[in-house]
């Protein structure tokens, strides 16, 4: 699939120098053309046309100021990728918003998965950008191929016009959301990879939590007794290996293009967990429903903990009879950080620049340290901001949810996910290895081979 989405983006390229060239005329803009300027206009003809060209004056000085004010009343689509338990909180900040902005009004566009949503996406570019939204969802995935198409609106002069304070958020998130020096979208639901346990067994057994990798072997030792496995790995998605796989040294590209899974250290611990597995200490979801399966297993008793996202933690809350820790991911020999997953809002290029700034103004209410919270209270989603990670409403939270002070103290250890040409080709062909290894037992090392040429093949563009 990523091959026709790479091809249709060279479509996407071309499709937006030619539309950009009209966008001024008009590009999908629902603005109400009878409105009139809120800007200062010379009306009478007694007065001399020195007070003319100043009023002018004055009314460019103020656009200067603000170039993406909006005013004239407008419609934007919204297009989100929001789980269904969490839209009645995400049309609530699109009310208050609104409430707040009474030139924009805001259609709200349920668009799919993330997958859904990029190929939507890319199809309205083909077709010449007419059902394009004007507040894009996506999450990582797809950062490189829409920066290198021109299709997403860089950040960075919005961001001066306004002094928005980007600094404020946390580094690996901005970062996950640029590329070629452009930011291309604002971190919005943002997660990162943790490991959720029992507490109560774990206290009740006197089990150690392991801070390193090192730390492993005793604990899936300690972690395995009849009927559970001390942890289950989520192999469906490279997102929940990546920590331990990065942090024990994997480079899943090297500097020659091609990637080390299937030697050094990135074939040791698949032999590791491999033997795990066979000896019943671990387990390793993948295949349909994998994530599902998982938490309810969990939730049964059968791991005593499971690798998943911060953005599901509210779900194992309501799922589980028992007290649910979270830690951050355990060191490794090399690094020690987690990776960021979920999504970010961004604008189309191929929109007029009305809408852009409509867009622009809603962005930035709904990434606002109070929206996110809200988010972050519905969802279990991160803080995008240390600054309210670190502030009142950041520790308001976790008086609620203390399970998240070693993630918020470690939120500038969450980094972007190894990004580039083909990496999500061959991550998915890793994933499949793997699945495949662990669930038939083959031996690893053969099957990751088997799956070498594909992989590299993949990451050369191929």
């Amino acid at each position: 699939m990523k091959k026709k989405l790479c091809a249709a983006l060279s479509l996407c390229l071309c499709a937006a120098l030619t539309a950009c060239a009209g966008s001024a005329a008009g590009g999908g803009n629902e603005s109400v053309q009878e409105s009139q300027s809120s800007g200062p206009v010379s009306s009478s003809e007694n007065q001399s046309s020195a007070e003319s060209s100043s009023e002018e004056k004055e009314s460019a000085g103020e656009n200067q100021e603000d170039p993406y004010a909006v005013t004239e009343p407008i419609t934007i689509t919204f297009w989100h990728t929001v789980e269904e338990q969490y839209r009645d909180t995400l049309q609530q900040l699109v009310d208050q918003f609104e409430e707040e902005n009474p030139l924009i009004t805001v259609e709200v566009v349920y668009s799919g998965s993330a997958g859904d949503t990029e190929e939507k996406f890319i199809a309205a570019n083909v077709a010449g950008g007419q059902d394009l939204p004007a507040v894009l969802t996506s999450n990582s995935d797809s950062i490189v191929e829409y920066q290198e198409a021109g299709i997403m609106e860089p950040l960075q002069p919005y961001f001066e016009a306004d002094n928005f304070p980007i600094d404020e958020f946390a580094d690996g998130m901005v970062e996950t959301f640029t590329w070629d020096g452009d930011t291309i979208f604002l971190p919005f639901l943002n997660s990162a990879c943790v490991w959720f346990y029992n507490k109560d067994a774990v206290e009740a057994e006197g089990i150690t939590m392991p801070e390193t990798w090192e730390d492993m072997e005793e604990f899936v030792e300690a972690g395995t007794k009849d009927g559970r496995a001390a942890i289950c790995f989520g192999g469906w998605d490279a997102f929940y290996e990546d920590p331990i796989w990065v942090n024990e040294g994997t480079q899943w590209v090297k500097e020659d293009g091609t990637t080390d899974v299937a030697e050094g250290p990135a074939l040791a611990l698949s032999q590791q967990i491999q033997q795990w597995v066979r000896d019943g200490k671990a387990a390793w979801a993948y295949g349909s429903g994998a994530s599902a399966n998982m938490r309810t297993a969990f939730s049964e008793g059968k791991y005593l903990a499971v690798i998943h996202s911060t953005g599901i933690y509210q779900t194992y809350l309501d799922l589980c009879d028992f007290e649910v820790g979270m830690m951050f991911p355990p060191a490794g020999s090399v690094s020690h950080i987690s990776e960021v997953g979920g999504t970010g809002l961004g604008i189309p290029a191929n929109i007029s620049q009305e809408q852009k700034n409509a867009a622009w103004q809603f962005i930035k209410f709904m990434t606002s340290p109070e929206s996110n919270m809200a988010m972050v209270e519905a969802t279990g989603y991160l803080p995008t901001r240390t600054t309210t990670a670190q502030g009142e409403m950041g520790q308001a939270y976790l008086e609620t949810y203390p399970e998240y002070a070693d993630i918020f103290e470690n939120l500038d250890s969450i980094v972007p996910r190894e990004r580039g040409t083909g990496v999500a080709s061959m991550k998915t062909l890793w994933e499949n290895a793997m699945g495949q290894a662990m669930l038939e037992d083959l031996d690893v090392k053969e099957t990751l081979e088997s799956y070498l040429p594909q992989m590299n093949a993949a990451l050369a563009g191929e």
